[in-house]
């Protein structure tokens, strides 16, 4: 996913393959997400829908694009971790504020009715075929362990001192190290041109959404 990502943002092939790898073994996706796979299942829909939105907006007239936006959008929800799939809204909803901004212009009246359709019927496409999930994630919500949990408790964040770890791996403590780790492909695999720099740019860092 995040290779058809990349190859349409730069136009390589190349440098698609080395975001996919970048991604794929990224620190977060190689290291916290095997104890609780429902973090893995969930992240990786990100480049996919991204991509799908990205399709969407430059080509409105083709509403294959919303429909999979749509799908993929209720995979990632129905995967099991609402925290991941917040995230992934969150940058989605950003992604696509950007890419209209940029493409209003230039679309025609007909073109800019063709792109709301089709994302409002991606939105109710998603929220439809996600439905059957959301009641029980609304239940078991005040059930969960964490249902008591106050903002105090989940404010904080990563101690500052924790990021000495994106060098020195395990000098804080081993818990940190699977979210700031770079992870293996962007350590052993230098961008060799500017394609394959911009494409760094966007998938080296350990971030759970790879961005």
């Amino acid at each position: 996913f995040t290779y058809l990502l990349a190859r349409r943002l730069t136009g390589s092939g190349w440098a698609g393959v080395m975001a996919g790898l970048c991604f794929a073994f990224s620190g977060y996706l190689t290291g916290y997400p095997p104890v609780q796979l429902a973090v893995l299942r969930t992240a990786i829909w990100l480049p996919l829908l991204l991509w799908l939105l990205l399709c969407a907006v430059y080509e409105p007239h083709r509403w294959r694009w919303a429909i999979g936006a749509g799908v993929t959008a209720a995979v990632a929800f129905a995967a099991g971790h609402s925290q991941t799939f917040l995230f992934i809204i969150y940058t989605a909803g950003a992604w696509l504020l950007l890419l209209v901004a940029l493409r209003w212009r230039s679309l025609s009246g007909r073109e800019r009715l063709r792109l709301a359709l089709g994302l409002a019927g991606s939105a109710l496409l998603a929220g439809g075929l996600s439905a059957a999930q959301l009641l029980p994630s609304v239940e078991f919500a005040p059930l969960s362990v964490r249902a008591s949990v106050d903002y105090a408790y989940v404010a904080g964040g990563f101690p500052l001192q924790d990021t000495w770890q994106l060098l020195l791996p395990e000098t804080v403590h081993a818990l940190a190290i699977w979210a700031l780790r770079r992870g293996l492909a962007p350590t052993v695999t230098p961008p060799a041109s500017p394609r394959l720099r911009s494409a760094f740019c966007g998938f080296e860092l350990p971030h759970p959404l790879g961005l």
